[in-house]
Parts: structure tokens; C-alpha cells; sequence
């Protein structure tokens, strides 16, 4: 994967932060970590992605709302991905090689370029 442009990257962190709150939100279990304050800290980096988000598409709110729009859905996408990356983390390396190049399949057959 090449280097990313920095659209891209506020993209991306957005997406990851905001799954990140979401996450604490739905399914943080008690533990030894503070849930407010891990929740807090996320918050304030979103804030500060979200200001320079707003500088790269300065006085194109409609173009703005719609890539807030996409990241929260790719969040939540990215979310079940990652859960099933924990699963196949207890396949064994086979099994992982075979769902690999199934998960490739599909993607090329729907125009992904994208493998894993």
C-alpha cells in the first residue's frame, strides 16, 4: 500500500476513533481501565481530527457531512473485520491461508483492489 494523502488519513483516523467511542460506548467491560477517562481522551482526539477535517474541506460543508458520513460507516465495518481478524487468529495457519484467499475472491469479484 502506497503512502496515503492526508485526506485519506484524517479519513481513516476519524473512522478508527470514532468505532474506538462506539466501542466503549456498546461494549466496555469493567476492568481495571477507566471507561470515562479512556472515553474522554477519545473524544478530545476526535475533536482535534474533526478541526483539521474541517480546514481540508473548508467551505464545502456538503462534502464534509457526507465523509463524516462515510467514516462512522467504515468504523462500524471495520469493527466485524476486526473481530473476525480475532478469529482467525485462533485458526490454524491452513485454515487462515484458505479464508484468505476466499476473502480475496470475493473482493475481486466485487472490484476491490484490496487483499489480505
Amino acid at each position: 500500500m502506497g503512502k496515503l494523502s492526508e485526506k485519506e488519513t484524517i479519513v481513516i483516523y476519524c473512522g478508527l476513533v470514532n468505532a474506538l467511542i462506539d466501542h466503549i460506548d456498546v461494549d466496555f467491560r469493567p476492568s481495571k481501565f477507566n471507561r470515562q477517562n479512556v472515553k474522554f481522551l477519545s473524544n478530545n482526539l476526535l475533536k482535534e481530527l474533526l478541526k483539521m477535517e474541517a480546514s481540508i474541506y473548508e467551505g464545502r460543508e456538503e462534502v464534509e457531512l457526507e465523509v463524516t458520513e462515510q467514516y462512522v460507516e467504515a468504523g462500524k465495518f471495520m469493527l466485524n473485520f476486526f473481530k473476525l481478524g480475532l478469529e482467525m487468529t485462533e485458526m490454524d495457519v491452513t485454515r487462515q491461508m484458505n479464508m484468505n484467499d476466499e476473502l480475496n475472491f470475493v473482493l475481486r469479484k466485487y472490484g476491490i483492489q484490496q487483499e489480505f
